[in-house]
């Protein structure tokens, strides 16, 4: 048995007479191959006819594609292609992607699928974790400090009545408008979350109006 230095993969392997001298294996010969002038001009042909066109199309729609994207994407190697791919087109394009990807998660989030999606979102450990460490940053802090001190000129605390609940129950103050509040369960305040006020107030006064709180008379703007 004789040795010698492969071409491509630059290792030392040993070969006998019925052997390639220049390639320790046939992976290491197609690898070479495939850099090669010709080969890469015959690619550019062939991947131009409609036979290979077809071939994507369908291999795309495929459920092996799906997994292997799946795995790709939840790499290390997949997530920093995905960073470094968004960030040139975000340097590239600017305030169009900005203004695109406005529009875009209004309307998905929007759809029952959005809502959805936005639901489990919310629930996972991940979407815990990352709030944990989002609130001890000082963007929320100064965000927070600027919500707190809105709240304390715009809105007025004047309870309507005492808590009607049991102890047992931990309650909220609502403001049904912008000065009066009303003790309402913990549970069903944070249930009735929404970014809009109009909205949340809206649905927290149907939820007391349920078990027997009818406040339509305070729902003026004040």
């Amino acid at each position: 048995m004789k040795t010698n230095i492969c071409k491509t993969c630059g290792k030392e392997f040993e070969y006998d007479w019925n052997r390639t001298k220049i390639y320790c294996s046939n992976k290491c010969l197609y690898k070479f191959y495939e850099g090669t002038p010709k080969r890469i001009e015959w690619r550019k042909i062939y991947e131009q006819t409609p036979e290979r066109k077809e071939y994507w199309k369908d291999y795309r729609k495929s459920e092996s594609r799906k997994l292997v994207l799946d795995k790709y994407n939840s790499s290390e190697k997949g997530k920093l292609c995905r960073k470094i791919i968004t960030a040139r087109f975000r340097e590239k394009h600017g305030e169009e992607y900005i203004n695109y990807r406005r529009k875009y998660n209004k309307k998905y989030f929007s759809s029952p699928q959005g809502r959805e999606y936005r639901q489990q979102w919310d629930k996972s450990p991940k979407r815990k974790e990352y709030l944990k460490k989002y609130r001890q940053t000082p963007k929320y802090l100064e965000y927070h400090y600027q919500y707190k001190n809105w709240r304390e000129r715009n809105l007025g605390f004047v309870p309507i009545m005492d808590n009607p609940f049991p102890k047992e129950i931990p309650i909220e103050y609502h403001h049904i408008n912008n000065k009066l509040v009303f003790p309402i369960p913990k549970m069903i305040h944070r249930h009735c979350y929404n970014k809009q006020v109009s909205i949340h107030r809206q649905k927290c006064n149907e939820k007391l109006k349920n078990i027997g709180f009818d406040l339509s008379m305070f729902n003026q703007k004040i």
